[in-house]
């Protein structure tokens, strides 16, 4: 159960290497659903495909990375566990996402992300409302009403939203 005391879906993701920049991705949610997801750095694109147990067509979609990180934000109450390559190449384990709004006073309020990075956890996209879309400038100040995406490793997450508030 989550905070709310309601079941949180639990998935796996698994990351396939593939030679060049690009990424792969596949991810698996217990009612057997599968979705493969592959970056495109170069295009600035995510492409996604989506297979469910039923076995109904597949779904296929495009979007663009800011499109992508948006995406993921909203799916911060679910649970999941990211698995590297075989070869280990990547630290594994499981994490965790949160979504932590930003609000007038809190001593995060003026400052950037590159100021809260650390081993365990880190802001991955900052959500803001405004005139540039919904995503704002990675390494502009963070102002009160914004949301940001953290993730940490598994039983980090509380420790870090604590230094963002303190």
């Amino acid at each position: 159960m989550d905070e709310q005391g309601e079941d949180a879906a639990e998935f796996r993701i698994a990351e396939h290497p593939i030679a060049g920049p690009a990424r792969l991705f596949e991810v698996a949610l217990t009612d057997g659903t599968v979705a493969a997801v592959q970056t495109d750095p170069a295009a600035q694109l995510v492409h996604i495909e989506i297979v469910t147990a039923t076995g109904s067509p597949p779904a296929r979609l495009t979007i663009g990375e800011r499109e992508a990180v948006a995406t993921a934000s909203l799916l911060a109450g679910l649970r999941f566990a990211v698995d590297g390559p075989p070869s280990g190449a990547l630290a594994a384990g499981p994490a965790e996402v949160r979504v932590v709004s930003l609000e007038d006073g809190d001593p995060a309020v003026g400052r950037r992300a590159d100021e809260f990075r650390d081993a365990d956890a880190e802001v991955v996209a900052v959500i803001r409302d405004g005139p540039d879309g919904l995503l704002a400038d990675a390494h502009a100040p963070w102002e009160a009403g914004d949301r940001l995406v953290v993730v940490a490793r598994a039983g980090s997450v509380e420790g870090f939203v604590s230094r963002l508030r303190s």
